[in-house]
């Protein structure tokens, strides 16, 4: 059993809590109709008591269950409106759960402000972190053993996350349902939430890991040939050779620095190409698949549809009825 838990508190916004939770509920949903077993989950509101909380634009919410011992897999912090001084003394109990939690595995993840309650803990020192952007300076002054990252509207430190702003709450919580499902999973859901408006995670994300061994800067080089390269016949072979590799430590090295077979990224480079000429364009899906790499378009297809639980043409016009939606 996986268990996500969203943490509640006065003048939490709305939206924090709402978001995540809707799109988490539809990773649950999608999973459990594709055929696949992936397993059991569990998403409840949490509360340090059972009294009900009051969001910022008055909306009342009950917590399904009270902290205690229980143990999670992911915890959600909500963003508050206005400072959050005032709740981090009010709330202060959530402190030591969220420490316990930490340790025992949970990843964290505050949207917002609510990466202060994360900085009260301790875990972020001597790492990066962001929050909203009015809040910069409060939480430079608060804490100042953090690395805040102005430039980044995410930050990944160990299992700590953290979002800046609404729109990084979708991407992280992307990326989250990828980390508690499958990519196709969470592309599945992304292309239902946001997929016109938002940014990979990798892309927008600032990451701190202290067990990088190494800047992998020769894969880094591999991955902007690719970049510039991806639609052309590839051969991993002379790929290796081409970058003074051995294919086996170019299989490995590639997969350490990028969590992703050099298969893999090339067909994430392929497939995301695809995505924004169907977004962008009119162009047959015949010849997208050659542009982006792929002469059988039969297989270009299977592939799109796998990754994305959706054949190029109904991704095509879900996304095209969103775009139109915005222009109205």
């Amino acid at each position: 059993m996986k268990r996500i838990a969203i943490a509640l508190y006065d003048q939490a916004l709305g939206t924090s809590i709402s978001l995540p939770m809707e799109m988490l509920q539809a990773a649950i949903q999608t999973a459990k109709g594709s055929g696949k077993s992936y397993g059991q989950y569990e998403m409840v509101t949490v509360g340090l008591n059972s009294d009900s909380v009051t969001t910022g634009s008055g909306i009342s919410i009950t917590p399904q269950q009270e902290i205690s011992d229980d143990l999670f897999d992911v915890i959600f912090l909500p963003s508050m409106w206005r400072s959050p001084r005032h709740n981090l003394k009010r709330y202060e109990n959530y402190i030591p759960w969220i420490i316990n939690q930490h340790e025992q595995g949970a990843i964290i993840c505050g949207a917002g402000t609510g990466a202060f309650f994360m900085a009260e803990t301790g875990l972020l020192d001597l790492k990066a972190a962001t929050t909203h952007w009015f809040y910069f300076n409060q939480f430079e002054i608060m804490y100042p053993n953090i690395s805040m990252q102005k430039k980044h509207f995410i930050t990944k430190a160990d299992n700590l996350y953290c979002a800046g702003s609404l729109n990084a709450v979708a991407d992280l919580t992307v990326h989250i349902i990828e980390r508690l499902f499958d990519k196709r999973i969470s592309q599945h859901v992304e292309s239902q939430f946001s997929n016109e408006v938002r940014s990979s995670f990798q892309h927008s994300a600032f990451l701190y890991e202290k067990t990088l061994g190494h800047s992998y800067e020769d894969i880094l080089q591999v991955q902007a040939w690719l970049k510039q390269h991806y639609n052309e016949a590839i051969n991993i072979e002379a790929l290796a050779d081409k970058f003074n590799l051995s294919v086996r430590s170019f299989n490995r090295r590639f997969k350490d620095a990028s969590q992703q077979t050099p298969k893999q990224y090339i067909q994430q480079l392929r497939i995301d190409a695809a995505k924004e000429l169907l977004r962008d364009t009119h162009l047959s899906s015949g010849y997208i698949s050659t542009h982006v790499g792929y002469q059988d378009v039969s297989y270009f297809s299977e592939l799109f549809k796998k990754q994305l639980c959706a054949t190029p043409k109904s991704y095509r016009l879900s996304v095209r009825n969103k775009l139109f939606r915005l222009d109205d």
